[in-house]
């Protein structure tokens, strides 16, 4: 049970003080912080990075309510998930949260974000970067893109260089581990995971079949 804030004998949170204390190790490489970056005082969000494989992502005991997000392999799907995390919180519990987008032009800012997209399968893009070229801020391009597609940015994108690899798999004579970087996956197992998970199958044996 989470400890009620509100009552005169709950804890006290300061963020800055808790950002010294996480920040004080060298396990963790911190990219964002929303005490250094935009001068919290009240929530602590940080964004770090382990200098090392352990995948261990503890901070030891807090008397305080924490949500931690442990991701792993696609960056923008981490970037996505965070951003739909902060967009609750600040909706549900914040003040000032920004109200319904206006209807209007989402279709071709969709349309726009997923041409930049298709541009760059084979390179590395933020979800930053892929609402910058819809001209919209990451958390209205996410309700917007969203609402369009029924799906995430990321999984959209992922279904776009799953795609273009069925047709790599069915014309080219390119190898697995090649179609995997020319498709924007960072390494074959990644790239065969994913393709599995989309088409039920391995790609060599898609390939194999494509051939019969």
């Amino acid at each position: 049970m989470l400890p009620d804030l509100s009552q005169p004998d709950a804890p006290s949170f300061s963020a800055p003080e808790l950002a010294r204390r996480f920040d004080g190790g060298e396990a963790c490489a911190v990219q964002r912080c929303s005490v250094r970056d935009a001068g919290w005082s009240s929530v602590l969000i940080r964004v770090a990075r382990r200098n090392d494989s352990s995948g261990y992502a503890g901070l030891g005991v807090l008397r305080h309510p924490r949500i931690m997000l442990v991701t792993r392999g696609s960056e923008l799907y981490a970037q996505s998930a965070a951003a739909f995390l902060l967009a609750h919180l600040l909706s549900n519990y914040g003040t000032g949260a920004p109200g319904p987008l206006p209807m209007g032009r989402e279709d071709a800012r969709v349309r726009t974000a997923i041409e930049f997209m298709r541009a760059r399968l084979s390179l590395p893009v933020s979800l930053a970067d892929i609402a910058a070229s819809a001209g919209l801020s990451p958390y209205h391009f996410l309700r917007v893109f969203g609402s369009v597609t029924g799906v995430p940015p990321f999984r959209f994108l992922t279904r776009m260089r799953i795609d273009a690899a069925r047709r790599q798999l069915q014309e080219g004579n390119l190898s697995v581990t090649e179609i995997a970087a020319l498709c924007g996956f960072s390494s074959a197992s990644q790239f065969s995971t994913a393709f599995r998970r989309e088409t039920g199958m391995a790609p060599s044996e898609f390939r194999r079949a494509a051939a019969s």
